[in-house]
Parts: structure tokens; C-alpha cells; sequence
């Protein structure tokens, strides 16, 4: 049996391995800065949501107002004033401007060891065993369920406007469609 520290490190380390890889399909990082941007989203949480699909992890229907009390409080406490000061941190300064945006992504990177961290909240680590994982890099075996789940989860809950709503789903299949592209 994998030991639950190693199980916990290895995942967080595969989560944001693979949160590169689909970050950078090309058009992929617009979108999903858009997603943050115009509906109050969190990039983490789609990736999480994608990663899961990808290794085969289905969570309970009632994880995803946890995950979102995940998100909210490590984007505040964490990854927000890290994006404030690298954003205040002027680009002609080279040299801090990269101190700045790497302390940025220690926070996201911190904020998905919190999302791994929830994950043990439905499963233990003999459900999670990484051998029972699939740890193919195939993005074309996704189901996308975990991802529609948590895209339609934060819709439903965080926005208001019937038009912002609209939107979102829009743009919702619009990341599903690149995601697609590159399965």
C-alpha cells in the first residue's frame, strides 16, 4: 500500500504536471484566464475538475461547495495578494517582476495541494491508490463529467444575471471544444 504522504505528494505533483500541459494548449490559457476573469472563476478549479476526469476520480455530487470553499479561501488568504503584488510589480523591473510572478505560482501551486488535500475528504488513501489510477496522459479517455459537474456548479451558485449565466456556459463549451482539440 502506498503510503498516504507519498500518495498525497505524488498527486499533487501529477496535478499540476498536468495543469501545465493543458494550460498550454494553445488558447487554453485565454480562455481560462477569461473564466476567472468574467465569471468570477477559479483557473484551479477547472483544472482540478479536468485532472479528475482525466484519472478516472469521481467525486460525490456534494463535494463541489467544498471545493469551492477551498478555492475561495485560499484565493483570498493566498493566491490574490500574490497576484496583487505581481501585478504591481512593474515588468521593466525584470528581476522582480519574475520574483513576483513565481511567488504567484507557489500560491496556485499551494492551492492545488489544498484541492488534493479535499480529496481525501471522500476517499482514503486505499481507494486512492496510484496503481488503481489512470495514469494514462490520453486527454482523449476524458469523460468530462467532473469538469461539466464543477463548470455547472459554479454557474449555478456564483452567478446571477440570466445573461452572465448564458455566457458562461458559452464559454464553458468553448473550453470543452479546445480540450477536445487536443485529446
Amino acid at each position: 500500500m502506498t503510503h498516504p504522504k507519498v500518495l498525497k505528494a505524488s498527486l499533487i505533483e501529477d496535478l499540476w504536471t498536468l495543469s501545465g500541459r493543458i494550460y498550454a494548449f494553445e488558447g487554453m490559457q485565454t480562455l481560462l484566464l477569461d473564466w476567472q476573469d468574467l465569471y468570477q472563476g477559479h483557473v484551479n478549479g477547472v483544472l482540478f475538475a479536468m485532472w479528475s476526469d482525466i484519472r478516472g476520480i469521481k467525486l460525490p455530487s456534494n463535494a463541489w461547495p467544498h471545493i469551492h470553499k477551498c478555492l475561495d479561501t485560499s484565493h483570498a488568504n493566498d493566491v490574490a495578494p500574490m497576484r496583487a503584488l505581481r501585478k504591481a510589480t512593474l515588468k521593466s523591473d525584470n528581476e522582480a517582476y519574475q520574483h513576483a510572478l513565481h511567488a504567484e505560482l507557489e500560491a496556485e501551486k499551494r492551492q492545488q495541494s489544498l484541492l488534493i488535500e479535499t480529496l481525501f475528504t471522500w476517499y482514503d488513501s486505499d481507494v486512492l491508490i496510484l496503481d488503481k489510477l489512470n495514469l494514462s496522459d490520453e486527454i482523449s479517455k476524458v469523460s468530462k463529467g467532473q469538469f461539466q459537474a464543477y463548470m455547472t456548479h459554479h454557474i449555478d451558485t456564483c452567478l446571477s444575471s440570466i445573461n452572465l449565466k448564458d455566457a458562461a456556459f458559452a464559454h464553458t463549451d468553448k473550453i470543452t471544444s479546445l480540450l477536445n482539440e487536443n485529446a
